[in-house]
C-alpha cells in the first residue's frame, strides 16, 4: 500500500465529516468534506492517469468542482 492510500484508510471516522472551503481563482469552492476531498484525490489521479494512457484499465469518476 503506498503512503497516500494509508493515510486514506487509517483516517478516523470521527474526522471525516471535517470541512474545507478551498480559495481557487474564480472563488471560493465547498464546503468539501475530508470524506470527498479524499475520494475525489483518488478520481483526479485516474483522470490523469487516462490522459496520459486511455487504454489504461482503470474508469473516472472525476468532475472538477474546484473552480479552478
Amino acid at each position: 500500500m503506498d503512503v497516500a492510500a494509508a493515510i486514506i484508510a487509517a483516517a478516523p471516522p470521527q474526522v471525516l465529516a471535517n470541512t474545507i472551503t478551498i480559495e481557487g481563482p474564480r472563488g471560493p469552492a465547498g464546503p468539501f468534506t475530508l470524506e470527498f476531498i479524499m475520494s475525489d484525490y483518488i478520481e483526479h489521479l485516474k483522470h490523469h492517469l487516462l490522459q496520459i494512457d486511455p487504454a489504461m484499465p482503470v474508469k473516472s469518476g472525476f468532475v472538477n468542482v474546484y473552480k479552478a
